[in-house]
């Protein structure tokens, strides 16, 4: 279901109801969060 709705650059899914403002602020926030933990692991030189 997932790989259905979140592409590789943006959301695209059929529901009955169009996203709430918090829940769109939800997906960004949580988007955010990963792609910052992925890009610091990424840049992380371990000693």
């Amino acid at each position: 279901m997932l790989g259905k709705v979140f592409k590789a650059y943006d959301i695209r899914a059929v529901h009955p109801k169009p996203l709430s403002a918090k829940l769109a602020w939800q997906i960004g926030y949580g988007t955010a969060q990963f792609l910052t933990t992925a890009a610091a692991e990424a840049g992380h030189d371990d000693p």
